[in-house]
């Protein structure tokens, strides 16, 4: 039994045993020797009325209080929707957005809109007791909004991979999931120390597209960043303080990345990298055939599979030295 279920088990015999008591009370009105009994049953009661409610700080340091273990989940993001399949709440979550499309289960959860637009009518006739949205990708307009509806909002974003496990046990506290998300906190970490590689010398530059026209790559504040530096090499864009800067073709010339990362889905992707640059067969990456494709979902998403996108990135970089 989770904190909060026995929080709230032991408010239901509480509960009952302050009705008896009343009763004896009301039987026995006229005797002062139950006034202390009234004020010990008070003290004990008004506590645990209050104790019940959980507080956590979400990723963005914002405090998230809720009466309950939430039953009824919003969830605004992708990586949110996988998040909390990981901690087994997937039959919690009433909504989700576009893409939310892992585990294949996620598939089936009904849409409400997408990172910039939902349906406020279907959110609030779900009556969620719970939405979790993303902190840097759902739009700052729509989070203004939904605060409006006095519907408590945890909001989830990973600055470093430390953060991911992290979120995972504070949404674990909000759900009643504590044990299962300290299980996957502690696997997390782990198997992350079992990855990490030395420092490549000479040092490796990395070029990430992330999307073709615009070109537009990650700069040193996203966490795939620290990705890069965990497998040994570095981010070609790390001065860029932009989370998804879009850069020129001129400039990824003067970089001159060694090792080129594409994405190995094709929808949503203007043009490969290669295509795009064609006329420019100076670059490192291209002279040497160092371009790998990787699947982007378990290496940008913050969630359990970026131990597996880690995995495939730190390969590529080795192929590559």
């Amino acid at each position: 039994m989770g904190a909060g279920s026995l929080i709230i088990h032991n408010y239901k015999y509480i509960h009952l045993a302050l009705f008896h008591y009343v009763g004896i009370i009301q039987w026995k009105r006229k005797s002062k020797a139950l006034t202390p009994l009234i004020f010990i049953f008070a003290m004990i009661f008004t506590p645990l009325a209050s104790a019940k409610s959980i507080t956590v700080t979400d990723d963005m340091g914002n405090a998230v209080s809720i009466p309950k273990t939430a039953e009824r989940i919003v969830a605004l993001a992708p990586h949110v929707t996988e998040l909390l399949f990981s901690l087994g709440l997937g039959d919690k979550i009433v909504a989700t957005v576009e893409y939310a499309d892992y585990p294949p289960a996620a598939k089936k959860i009904p849409r409400i809109g997408d990172s910039l637009t939902i349906n406020i009518e279907d959110l609030i006739a779900l009556k969620p007791d719970l939405i979790v949205a993303w902190g840097s990708g759902t739009s700052q307009s729509l989070i203004q909004r939904l605060k409006v509806l006095q519907i408590p909002i945890y909001l989830s974003g990973s600055k470093n991979l430390d953060d991911i496990p992290s979120s995972l046990l504070r949404l674990g506290e909000l759900t009643g999931k504590d044990d299962m998300a300290v299980e996957l906190a502690q696997k997390f970490r782990r198997d992350l120390s079992k990855v990490k590689m030395e420092k490549i010398e000479p040092e490796k530059k990395l070029f990430i597209q992330i999307w073709g026209l615009p070109l537009r790559t990650i700069g040193g504040t996203h966490v795939v960043d620290e990705l890069i530096q965990h497998c040994g090499a570095v981010n070609v864009y790390n001065d860029l303080s932009q989370l998804s800067p879009v850069v020129s073709v001129e400039s990824l010339l003067n970089r001159d990345p060694d090792i080129i990362v594409l994405s190995t889905k094709d929808k949503g992707f203007s043009s490969e990298l290669s295509n795009l640059i064609k006329p420019w067969k100076q670059i490192s990456a291209l002279k040497n055939g160092a371009i790998c494709r990787i699947d982007f979902d378990i290496l940008l998403r913050p969630t359990m599979r970026v131990l597996n996108g880690i995995n495939e990135l730190c390969k590529c970089i080795a192929v590559a030295n």
